[in-house]
Order: C-alpha cells, then sequence, then structure tokens
C-alpha cells in the first residue's frame, strides 16, 4: 500500500512557481490617434486650423520627422490637450506625446496618472520623475514637463503622456 501511494506521488507534476499577474498589452493609442497612422489621418482628426502650419523638424539620428500641434493650430483639441508631439518614420506614426493643459495637470497631478495606470498595467519602472510600462510592442510613458508659466514669469510642470513602438523607446 505504501508502495502504491509512493509510485502515484511520484507521478503528479512538481508544485509549479506563482506566475505572475497577467497584465494587458500596453494600448497603442491616446487622444484618438493611434501608432502606425498616416499624416493624412491626423489631419483628419485635427484639421488644420488655414494660414497656420504646424511646426516640422527631424531628429538627425533616427530620421524621425516631429510635428508639433499647439492648441490653436488645429481646429479642435481635446480640452484637457495643450500640445500634441508626433513622430513619423517613413511615413507611419511611431511616437505620440500629449503634454496635457494646466488645469487637466492641476486636477490630474503626475501622482494620479500613475497611480490610474497602474491599476490597469501593473506597477511602473521608474527613472527620476518617469514612469514606464512597456509589453512586446509598445512603450507607455508617463511623466512631467515644464512648460512656460501664463504669467510669463517661470516655468510650471504640466503632465504628460506618451506611447512609442519599442524600438524608437529612449529611457
Amino acid at each position: 500500500m505504501r508502495a502504491a501511494v509512493l509510485a502515484f506521488l511520484a507521478f503528479l507534476p512538481a508544485a509549479a512557481p506563482a506566475a505572475p499577474p497577467e497584465y494587458p498589452p500596453v494600448q497603442r493609442s491616446l487622444e484618438s490617434l493611434k501608432l502606425g497612422d498616416k499624416l493624412e489621418h491626423v489631419k483628419i482628426v485635427y484639421p488644420p486650423v488655414p494660414n497656420k502650419e504646424w511646426s516640422k523638424s527631424r531628429e538627425p539620428f533616427g530620421g524621425v520627422e516631429r510635428v508639433h500641434i499647439q492648441g490653436g493650430q488645429a481646429k479642435h483639441l481635446p480640452e484637457a490637450v495643450e500640445h500634441l508631439i508626433l513622430g513619423f518614420k517613413r511615413g507611419r506614426l511611431v511616437t505620440l506625446e500629449v503634454r496635457y493643459a494646466r488645469e487637466f495637470s492641476k486636477k490630474k497631478p503626475l501622482e494620479r496618472l500613475v497611480s490610474d495606470l497602474s491599476l490597469e498595467y501593473g506597477e511602473p519602472r521608474r527613472q527620476g520623475e518617469s514612469y514606464f510600462w512597456w509589453d512586446e510592442s509598445t512603450v507607455l510613458v508617463a511623466s512631467q514637463v515644464l512648460q512656460p508659466h501664463p504669467s510669463g514669469q517661470g516655468e510650471e510642470l504640466r503632465s504628460s503622456l506618451s506611447v512609442m513602438d519599442r524600438a524608437y523607446f529612449k529611457p
């Protein structure tokens, strides 16, 4: 009898260590735009104001073309958004940064953004005041950026979210 019990126990699988919690893949979109969109799609979602060009620049290394959209340069931006910075490579959106307006940043400071995102994506990695979540293909970054104070005296911190293809992530 004892031998039969030992033989039975030998065939049971070993106790597996607890698996880490599974989190959903990082969303590849912010503010009605998603990674992979073309500039033409961006112009449909956020139509440019006539006679107000979006500023563009090209990164010397990597060849990403940056397009900056300020509040008055598009017919409509979401109320919480002050500035969009879009990065295009080969005509496709590969980085998307949203800088939030002063009122939104006061209502939802970085700590609250990180707390909300942590509920969905788990504990972030942190470097200084930047928080990161990623999966196989996408990186999400929550941080603060210095913006000029509306009075023109000094600067203040604003909340910012970025989503990008993992290949373009530079911590």
